[in-house]
């Protein structure tokens, strides 16, 4: 296979970089120190000494805070490089699977797509369900309706339902998470 990682912290592209020459996986992978977004150019990154919580996204700060992350912060703002999955696909070809991690940014990242793509995952954290059912709206629009969904709870190796589900299931269920504090998992979308 052959992977494309995008990574805004350069620290944290360049410690992929290294565990990739380490395990001899150069050709295979490339890690690409820049931002997804909806557009080419710059935007704010917020910092967290964390940095699997640095984030674009204010939202994701403010609410998280409220419960999940309260004792964390967001030190500083840098900016960063920013470029669409449109622009990458152009450049790198049409992937099979996309995985969007974005801390709370995942609807700007998928704005920048406007073709469909056989397997996307997403983020999701019940703070910011609103944004996740974007996400799924946008997806099932840009691929005409014909998506069917599943769900991975946090880390799990395997999907939460036995059959894939339609969007009004999915988010049926997700819309009545109400752990704040625990529940985050990916959500799968298959183009079909």
């Amino acid at each position: 296979a052959k992977v494309v990682g995008f990574e805004p912290q350069e620290d944290c592209c360049d410690k992929a970089k290294s565990n990739l020459s380490v395990y001899n996986l150069i050709g295979k992978f490339k890690a690409k120190n820049i931002a997804l977004s909806d557009s080419i150019g710059e935007a704010d990154f917020y910092k967290s000494p964390e940095h699997y919580l640095s984030t674009m996204s204010t939202e994701f700060i403010e609410e998280s805070k409220k419960e999940r992350f309260k004792n964390s912060h967001w030190g500083s703002k840098t900016t960063v490089e920013t470029s669409t999955l449109d622009q990458q696909i152009s450049e790198h070809g049409q992937p099979k699977y996309i995985k969007i991690d974005v801390e709370g940014f995942e609807y700007n990242v998928l704005k920048g797509l406007t073709k469909p793509v056989k397997y996307i995952s997403i983020e999701f954290t019940p703070e910011l369900y609103h944004n996740t059912e974007k996400c799924l709206d946008y997806l099932c629009d840009l691929n005409n309706g014909k998506c069917l969904y599943n769900y991975v709870y946090r880390e799990n190796d395997h999907y939460l339902f036995d059959e894939w589900q339609d969007i009004k299931n999915i988010k049926e269920y997700l819309s009545n998470v109400k752990d704040f504090k625990y529940e985050f998992g990916d959500i799968f979308i298959k183009s079909i």
